[in-house]
């Protein structure tokens, strides 16, 4: 396609390559599921700096799995 080239309605001008874009969400995902199981293991009976430690480490995964869909 040339800049001044005519188009029909519905013509494909473009295309996005998402795939890097999908293995970052997945693997934010991952990294979510991850700190959620150890979140709550360490609630069920840790001392609260372990605690908060899992939580900020949650919070920044959720953070990246939002970005990543985000993009």
């Amino acid at each position: 396609m040339q800049e001044g080239d005519h188009v029909v309605k519905g013509q494909l001008l473009a295309t996005l390559h998402t795939e890097v874009l999908e293995a970052k969400l997945l693997q934010a995902q991952a990294q979510l599921l991850t700190n959620q199981k150890m979140l709550a293991k360490l609630e069920e009976g840790s001392r609260i700096e372990d605690i908060n430690k899992a939580k900020a480490e949650y919070n920044t995964a959720t953070a990246s799995t939002k970005s990543a869909i985000d993009c």
